[in-house]
Protein backbone atom coordinates (compact mmCIF):
# COMPACT_ATOMS: atom_id res chain seq x y z
CA UNK A 1 0.00 0.00 0.00
CA UNK A 2 1.67 3.43 -0.63
CA UNK A 3 1.62 5.93 2.11
CA UNK A 4 -1.09 8.53 0.98
CA UNK A 5 -3.44 5.68 -0.39
CA UNK A 6 -6.78 5.71 1.85
CA UNK A 7 -7.99 1.72 1.46
CA UNK A 8 -6.35 -1.11 1.00
CA UNK A 9 -5.94 -2.43 -2.17
CA UNK A 10 -6.87 -6.45 -3.27
CA UNK A 11 -4.42 -8.96 -3.79
CA UNK A 12 -4.88 -8.81 -7.47
CA UNK A 13 -4.04 -4.92 -7.21
CA UNK A 14 -1.14 -5.85 -5.04
CA UNK A 15 0.57 -8.59 -7.31
CA UNK A 16 -0.21 -6.62 -10.80
CA UNK A 17 1.25 -3.29 -9.09
CA UNK A 18 4.54 -5.51 -7.58
CA UNK A 19 5.18 -7.13 -11.14
CA UNK A 20 5.28 -3.59 -12.66
CA UNK A 21 7.56 -2.63 -10.63
CA UNK A 22 9.86 -5.62 -11.02
CA UNK A 23 9.53 -5.05 -14.61
CA UNK A 24 10.40 -1.55 -13.94
CA UNK A 25 13.39 -1.73 -11.88
CA UNK A 26 14.81 -4.31 -14.58
CA UNK A 27 13.86 -1.65 -16.75
CA UNK A 28 16.08 0.93 -14.88
CA UNK A 29 18.86 -1.53 -14.60
CA UNK A 30 19.64 -2.14 -18.63
CA UNK A 31 20.83 1.56 -18.17
CA UNK A 32 22.75 0.89 -15.02
CA UNK A 33 20.47 3.05 -13.21
CA UNK A 34 20.85 6.22 -15.57
CA UNK A 35 19.92 8.71 -18.47
CA UNK A 36 16.25 9.77 -18.58
CA UNK A 37 14.59 6.92 -17.87
CA UNK A 38 16.20 6.99 -14.16
CA UNK A 39 16.08 10.65 -14.38
CA UNK A 40 12.54 10.34 -14.59
CA UNK A 41 11.60 7.87 -12.43
CA UNK A 42 13.62 9.77 -9.54
CA UNK A 43 11.72 13.12 -10.00
CA UNK A 44 8.67 11.22 -9.87
CA UNK A 45 9.92 9.18 -6.70
CA UNK A 46 11.27 12.13 -4.86
CA UNK A 47 8.55 14.39 -5.62
CA UNK A 48 6.15 11.52 -3.75
CA UNK A 49 8.56 11.04 -1.11
CA UNK A 50 8.93 15.07 -0.50
CA UNK A 51 4.61 15.77 -0.34
CA UNK A 52 4.64 12.35 2.32
CA UNK A 53 7.29 13.25 4.49
CA UNK A 54 6.38 17.13 4.66
CA UNK A 55 3.23 15.66 5.32
CA UNK A 56 4.44 13.43 8.34
CA UNK A 57 7.18 16.05 9.43
CA UNK A 58 4.42 18.72 9.85
CA UNK A 59 1.83 16.75 11.90
CA UNK A 60 4.75 14.64 13.71
CA UNK A 61 4.10 11.29 12.48
CA UNK A 62 7.30 10.91 11.42
CA UNK A 63 8.36 10.72 14.56
CA UNK A 64 5.84 7.88 15.11
CA UNK A 65 7.33 5.81 12.18
CA UNK A 66 10.39 6.32 13.42
CA UNK A 67 9.96 4.81 16.73
CA UNK A 68 7.44 2.04 15.20
CA UNK A 69 11.10 1.14 13.37
CA UNK A 70 12.99 1.10 17.10
CA UNK A 71 14.36 4.21 15.76
CA UNK A 72 15.08 6.47 18.47
CA UNK A 73 14.15 10.07 18.13
CA UNK A 74 13.42 11.47 21.09
CA UNK A 75 10.22 13.94 21.17
CA UNK A 76 8.74 16.13 18.62
CA UNK A 77 9.79 19.19 18.85
CA UNK A 78 8.52 22.67 17.89
CA UNK A 79 9.18 22.92 13.84
CA UNK A 80 8.72 25.81 11.81
CA UNK A 81 7.73 25.95 7.75
CA UNK A 82 11.75 26.40 7.19
CA UNK A 83 12.49 23.58 9.60
CA UNK A 84 10.32 20.84 7.99
CA UNK A 85 11.17 22.05 4.71
CA UNK A 86 14.70 22.08 5.10
CA UNK A 87 14.22 18.42 6.91
CA UNK A 88 12.17 17.06 4.16
CA UNK A 89 14.30 17.88 1.34
CA UNK A 90 17.64 16.96 3.18
CA UNK A 91 15.86 13.43 4.12
CA UNK A 92 14.30 12.46 0.90
CA UNK A 93 18.01 13.37 -1.13
CA UNK A 94 19.15 11.00 1.57
CA UNK A 95 17.09 8.39 0.92
CA UNK A 96 17.02 8.40 -2.85
CA UNK A 97 20.96 7.95 -2.90
CA UNK A 98 20.46 4.64 -0.44
CA UNK A 99 17.51 3.48 -2.14
CA UNK A 100 19.42 3.48 -5.41
CA UNK A 101 22.53 2.33 -4.23
CA UNK A 102 21.08 -0.10 -1.67
CA UNK A 103 17.85 -1.06 -2.58
CA UNK A 104 17.96 -1.18 -6.73
CA UNK A 105 21.38 -1.85 -6.94
CA UNK A 106 22.42 -3.70 -4.34
CA UNK A 107 19.21 -5.78 -4.62
CA UNK A 108 17.67 -5.11 -1.24
CA UNK A 109 14.62 -4.77 -3.13
CA UNK A 110 13.27 -6.81 -5.23
CA UNK A 111 8.68 -7.97 -5.75
CA UNK A 112 8.96 -11.67 -3.65
CA UNK A 113 9.12 -8.97 -0.10
CA UNK A 114 5.46 -7.80 -1.11
CA UNK A 115 6.58 -3.82 -0.86
CA UNK A 116 6.18 -1.58 -3.99
CA UNK A 117 9.20 0.62 -4.81
CA UNK A 118 6.87 3.52 -3.95
CA UNK A 119 6.28 2.14 -0.48
CA UNK A 120 9.64 0.96 0.18
CA UNK A 121 11.26 4.52 -0.90
CA UNK A 122 8.92 5.86 2.10
CA UNK A 123 10.49 3.56 4.35
CA UNK A 124 13.79 4.42 3.36
CA UNK A 125 13.01 7.84 3.97
CA UNK A 126 12.35 6.76 7.19
CA UNK A 127 15.15 5.61 8.24
CA UNK A 128 17.04 8.96 6.31
CA UNK A 129 14.85 11.16 8.59
CA UNK A 130 16.15 9.42 11.46
CA UNK A 131 19.82 10.54 10.48
CA UNK A 132 18.98 13.82 8.86
CA UNK A 133 17.18 14.65 12.02
CA UNK A 134 19.77 13.45 14.30
CA UNK A 135 22.44 15.98 12.37
CA UNK A 136 19.87 18.62 12.55
CA UNK A 137 18.72 18.75 16.08
CA UNK A 138 22.74 18.88 16.89
CA UNK A 139 23.54 21.14 15.01
CA UNK A 140 20.17 23.34 15.48
CA UNK A 141 21.29 23.05 19.47
CA UNK A 142 24.38 23.88 19.12
CA UNK A 143 23.93 27.53 17.06
CA UNK A 144 21.54 28.17 19.99
CA UNK A 145 23.51 26.81 23.17
CA UNK A 146 26.27 28.84 21.42
CA UNK A 147 24.26 31.92 21.08
CA UNK A 148 22.47 31.54 24.41
CA UNK A 149 25.17 30.14 26.61
CA UNK A 150 28.07 32.29 25.73
CA UNK A 151 30.53 33.29 28.01
CA UNK A 152 29.27 36.08 30.09
CA UNK A 153 31.34 39.01 28.56
CA UNK A 154 33.68 41.61 31.51
CA UNK A 155 30.54 43.88 31.27
CA UNK A 156 27.46 41.22 31.96
CA UNK A 157 29.48 40.56 34.70
CA UNK A 158 29.72 43.77 36.00
CA UNK A 159 26.36 44.33 35.85
CA UNK A 160 25.53 41.06 37.28
CA UNK A 161 27.57 42.61 40.22
CA UNK A 162 25.95 46.00 40.08
CA UNK A 163 22.26 44.58 40.29
CA UNK A 164 23.03 42.34 43.04
CA UNK A 165 21.47 42.93 46.43
CA UNK A 166 24.82 43.19 48.27
CA UNK A 167 26.31 45.87 46.26
CA UNK A 168 25.57 47.75 48.71
CA UNK A 169 26.39 46.37 51.59
CA UNK A 170 28.46 47.82 54.15
CA UNK A 171 31.21 45.51 54.51
CA UNK A 172 33.34 45.11 51.03
CA UNK A 173 34.78 42.02 51.89
CA UNK A 174 31.13 40.56 51.99
CA UNK A 175 30.52 42.28 49.13
CA UNK A 176 32.87 41.29 46.94
CA UNK A 177 32.24 37.53 48.10
CA UNK A 178 28.49 37.63 47.71
CA UNK A 179 28.45 39.70 44.51
CA UNK A 180 30.84 36.29 43.44
CA UNK A 181 28.62 34.18 44.35
CA UNK A 182 25.40 35.46 42.77
CA UNK A 183 26.79 35.87 39.73
CA UNK A 184 28.14 32.57 39.34
CA UNK A 185 24.62 31.28 40.68
CA UNK A 186 23.24 33.08 37.89
CA UNK A 187 25.84 31.01 35.33
CA UNK A 188 25.12 27.98 36.85
CA UNK A 189 21.64 28.66 36.66
CA UNK A 190 21.76 29.37 33.09
CA UNK A 191 23.62 26.34 32.98
CA UNK A 192 21.04 24.07 34.21
CA UNK A 193 18.40 25.44 32.54
CA UNK A 194 19.95 24.30 29.30
CA UNK A 195 20.91 20.83 30.81
CA UNK A 196 16.95 20.37 31.95
CA UNK A 197 15.94 21.07 28.70
CA UNK A 198 18.30 19.20 26.48
CA UNK A 199 17.75 16.46 29.33
CA UNK A 200 14.18 16.12 28.59
CA UNK A 201 14.81 16.41 24.83
CA UNK A 202 16.43 13.19 25.15
CA UNK A 203 19.69 14.41 24.48
CA UNK A 204 22.45 11.86 26.65
CA UNK A 205 24.33 12.95 29.48
CA UNK A 206 27.49 13.23 27.08
CA UNK A 207 25.96 15.09 24.26
CA UNK A 208 24.34 17.78 26.83
CA UNK A 209 28.02 17.98 28.32
CA UNK A 210 29.76 18.60 24.60
CA UNK A 211 27.19 21.02 23.70
CA UNK A 212 27.58 23.24 26.76
CA UNK A 213 31.74 23.17 26.59
CA UNK A 214 31.38 24.22 22.87
CA UNK A 215 29.18 27.31 24.09
CA UNK A 216 32.21 27.74 26.30
CA UNK A 217 30.91 26.37 29.40
CA UNK A 218 33.53 23.73 29.84
CA UNK A 219 31.92 20.27 31.96
CA UNK A 220 31.71 16.64 31.86
CA UNK A 221 28.88 14.32 32.06
CA UNK A 222 29.76 13.32 35.45
CA UNK A 223 29.32 16.89 36.01
CA UNK A 224 25.89 17.21 34.90
CA UNK A 225 24.93 13.99 36.28
CA UNK A 226 25.44 15.80 39.84
CA UNK A 227 24.06 19.26 38.27
CA UNK A 228 20.47 17.55 37.72
CA UNK A 229 21.10 15.38 40.87
CA UNK A 230 21.90 18.57 43.09
CA UNK A 231 18.62 20.26 41.24
CA UNK A 232 16.21 16.96 41.78
CA UNK A 233 17.18 17.56 45.40
CA UNK A 234 16.71 21.28 45.46
CA UNK A 235 13.25 20.35 44.13
CA UNK A 236 12.28 17.77 46.39
CA UNK A 237 13.60 20.33 49.55
CA UNK A 238 11.36 23.02 48.30
CA UNK A 239 7.90 20.73 47.95
CA UNK A 240 8.74 19.75 51.23
CA UNK A 241 9.02 23.47 52.43
CA UNK A 242 5.74 24.10 50.99
CA UNK A 243 4.23 21.17 52.41
CA UNK A 244 5.43 22.71 56.24
CA UNK A 245 4.05 25.88 55.31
Amino acid sequence: MAANDDTEPTPAESAHRLLHDQRLRDALATDNFQGHGWDRFANDLAGYGLAVITAWIHTGHIFAECRRRNLTVGSAPALDAHDCEELASDTVATAMIRFRDRALIGGKWNSAGGASLSTYFIGACVFAFHDRFAHWRNQHMRRRTTQELRPPSEAETEAAFRSSPAYRAPEPTVITNMMIEEAFDRIDSSRLEFAIRLHTEGYSLAEIAELLTQAGHTTTPGAIRELLARQRHRSSTWREEETRD
